[in-house]
C-alpha cells in the first residue's frame, strides 16, 4: 500500500472483461487525462506524468497477485511508474480480462501521477505473446524492469519474448522450482545478454550484509595477506538436498570471482555437503565446502552460517558468522586472529520484503558486474557438483 494518507490521494479505477488490448490502452489513456484535470482551475495546468520506469510483474496465481498490488503500492511512494501486471492462465479459454489503478498524490508542492497499474488476467494461447501485449502499454523513453515471478525457463516463449522489451530482469533464485537447472539456465542467459541488459536476483540481494562483513573482515591493510593464507571455507544454507546449495554456490560464486580463485576438477557431493577444491592466485589449494543445516525454523535454502580457516605463517586465524536457530534478525560474529584476543560481534540481519528489495533494485544502477561475474562462477560450481 501507498505511505501517504488517503486524502493525499486520488485515484480512478476502471475494470473490463473479455476486452480487446485496443480497449485497454484507450481507457488508460482516458483516466490519465481525467486524473491529470481533475481539480484543475480554469487557468490551471494539467497535472504532470512523473513517471520513471515500466515495471512488468508475471504472476500464476491469485495470491501471487496480490502480492504484487501491495508491493507496487508501496514503491509508486517513492518511485513513480507505471506497473503491469501480467496473470497468465493458458489452460483456461482464450480472453482478456483488464484492470486499471490511476493514482495522483499530492505532494508539499503540487500534485503528480505516481502510478499508473493495470492488471492484465490473460487465458489461453495470448499468453505467450506476451511482448505484443506489453509494448502498447509501455511508457517511451523510461527503463523497463520484468519481475518474473516463480521459475524462469527459457524453453517459455513468454520469457523469450519479454525479453525483447526488457532491460532489467529480476528473478529470486531461492523460489525456483526446479533450482539447479534454472539457475544454469539464468546464468547461460546472463552470459549471453548481460551486455545488453541487467539482471537482479532477490537472493544475492539477501546476502548483502554478509558480503559486506567478509569484505570488511579483510579491509584493512594488515589483514589483505591473510587472503593468500585461506585453506578452508565453509558456506552453510537451510536444509538438506543438493537443490538446495544454489544459495551458498551464490555466496562461494562471489569469493571466488572476486578473489581470482580457479576451480579445479577434484569435486565430490552428497545430501549433506559438497566440496571443490579452488586454487588461489598464487597456486595455494582451497578447500571449499558448502553444507546443509538442520534449521526448521529458518526458510529453506537461506545462507546461515560461513566460517573461514587458514594459517598466517605459523600463527592460524578464523573467522565464523552463524545465524542461530531462534534468532533470524541477526548473525553471530567470531573472529580469531590467532594468539590476539578473540573477537565477537553481532551482525544485524534486516528481513526485507519483497517490496524493499524490489526498492533497491530500482535505486541501484541497471548493471551490476559483481553479481554477472560471481552468477558465472557459481554456475560453474553448481553444474560440477551436481
Amino acid at each position: 500500500m501507498s505511505t501517504l494518507s488517503k486524502e493525499r490521494i486520488s485515484r480512478l479505477d476502471w475494470a473490463g472483461k473479455n476486452v480487446t488490448l485496443k480497449t485497454v490502452v484507450a481507457e488508460m489513456s482516458r483516466l490519465h487525462d481525467d486524473i491529470t484535470r481533475e481539480d484543475m482551475s480554469e487557468l490551471g495546468h494539467p497535472r504532470s506524468r512523473n513517471c520513471v520506469v515500466n515495471l512488468v510483474i508475471t504472476v500464476s496465481d491469485e495470491e501471487r497477485e496480490e502480492s504484487a498490488e501491495q508491493v507496487v503500492g508501496f514503491l509508486a511512494a517513492g518511485h513513480p511508474l507505471r506497473a503491469i501486471v501480467l496473470h497468465r492462465s493458458p489452460a483456461e479459454q482464450g480472453g482478456l480480462d483488464a484492470e486499471i489503478t490511476t493514482e495522483a498524490h499530492k505532494l508539499v508542492r503540487g500534485t503528480s501521477v505516481q502510478r499508473e497499474q493495470v492488471t492484465l488476467k490473460v487465458r489461453g494461447e495470448a499468453g505467450e505473446h506476451i511482448a505484443s501485449l506489453l509494448e502498447p502499454l509501455l511508457v517511451s523513453d523510461v527503463p523497463t524492469y520484468v519481475w518474473w515471478t516463480g521459475t524462469p525457463s527459457l524453453a517459455e516463449t513468454g520469457l523469450r519474448e519479454v525479453l525483447g522489451v526488457c532491460d532489467v530482469l529480476i528473478v529470486d533464485s531461492a523460489s525456483f522450482t526446479n533450482p539447479v537447472e534454472a539457475f544454469l539456465e539464468l546464468a547461460a542467459l546472463a552470459e549471453r545478454m548481460s551486455e545488453r541488459m541487467g539482471f537482479v536476483d532477490l537472493q544475492w540481494a539477501r546476502q548483502k550484509a554478509w558480503r559486506e562483513t567478509l569484505a570488511q573482515f579483510f579491509a584493512p591493510a594488515g589483514r589483505q595477506p591473510l587472503l593468500d593464507g585461506l585453506e578452508r571455507v565453509v558456506v552453510e544454507c537451510v536444509d538438506m538436498g543438493r537443490a538446495n546449495r544454489v544459495g551458498a554456490a551464490l555466496m562461494s560464486g562471489w569469493l571466488m570471482s572476486s578473489l581470482g580463485w580457479r576451480l579445479t576438477s577434484a569435486a565430490s557431493a552428497s545430501e549433506k555437503a559438497a566440496e571443490a577444491i579452488v586454487e588461489n592466485r598464487n597456486g595455494r589449494m582451497v578447500e571449499l565446502m558448502l553444507r546443509s543445516a538442520d534449521a526448521h525454523s529458518l526458510p529453506q535454502g537461506m545462507l546461515c552460517g560461513v566460517r573461514f580457516h587458514g594459517r598466517k605463517g605459523e600463527h592460524p586465524f578464523s573467522m565464523q558468522m552463524e545465524i542461530r536457530a531462534d534468532r533470524s534478525d541477526h548473525a553471530h560474529v567470531r573472529i580469531d586472529l590467532g594468539g590476539e584476543e578473540t573477537l565477537h560481534q553481532r551482525l544485524a540481519l534486516p528481513q526485507a520484503g519483497e517490496a524493499q528489495l524490489l526498492l533497491h533494485a530500482l535505486s541501484a544502477g541497471r548493471r551490476d558486474g559483481v553479481y554477472v561475474r560471481s552468477l558465472a562462477a557459481a554456475a560453474k560450481l553448481v553444474d560440477v557438483l551436481r
